[in-house]
């Protein structure tokens, strides 16, 4: 796997969607079963994915500007 800018925005996306996906599944069985905890996972997923694009989404921002910037 080749890793450069434009690869590990795909792959965040990717992971973003694998963990709405779960999410979702959390909140149904959730729902289903009648216990909460399920709520509580989804609320500490969705902690954890805004804290990865807060650092990823600045970061890749940054290296997009340094790159176009001339010598």
């Amino acid at each position: 796997i080749f890793l450069n800018r434009k690869n590990l925005i795909v792959l965040l996306m990717a992971i973003e969607l694998m963990l709405l996906a779960v999410n979702l599944n959390f909140i149904a069985f959730s729902h289903f079963l009648g216990d909460p905890s399920g709520q509580v996972f989804v609320f500490f997923i969705m902690t954890v994915a805004a804290a990865e694009a807060a650092v990823v989404i600045p970061a890749h921002s940054v290296d997009t500007v340094m790159s176009t910037l001339r010598p």
